[in-house]
């Protein structure tokens, strides 16, 4: 995923508000990503060496099924390492939020861990304490590099 575009999509089942937990956390907290849930709502956030730029849904997710994509668009070009990066958050189809990174982290997130359900190492961020299980189901995480 370093250095490279990538598409990232959750299949989740939520009871709404309800729900909370880590879906994929990858990292930790020195440098890493994080896509979970907040009282039902998804934020994404990505760790780069402490500075958070932090993705958040408009509102809880609606109690069922939803899909949760994270698309990161890599700047670099020709091998460039640790170049910035746009990112959107969409929910079931719908564009909710975008912010955009300098840089990126060019190579590993460090010794942590890579994490769905759970985030069983430190914690991406400060919000939330760790291992924050997943409080709904997950069908599926696809992450597409393009």
């Amino acid at each position: 995923m370093k250095n490279n575009s990538w598409t990232m999509t959750a299949d989740i089942t939520t009871q709404g508000s309800g729900t909370e937990g880590v879906v994929v956390g990858f990292g930790g907290v020195a440098a890493g990503l994080v896509l979970y849930l907040d009282a039902g709502v998804p934020v994404f956030d990505y760790n780069y060496f402490e500075e958070h730029t932090v993705l958040r849904g408009t509102e809880p997710l609606s109690e069922g099924d939803s899909k949760i994509t994270v698309k990161f668009d890599y700047l670099g070009e020709d091998g460039a390492l640790g170049a910035g990066a746009d990112l959107t958050l969409v929910v079931n189809d719908k564009e909710v939020a975008t912010g955009s990174l300098d840089a990126t982290v060019p190579a590993r997130f460090g010794i942590d861990t890579f994490g769905i359900g759970e985030d069983s190492g430190q914690p991406v961020t400060h919000e939330y304490e760790a291992p924050l299980p997943f409080t709904g189901t997950i069908g599926q995480v696809v992450v597409e590099i393009r």
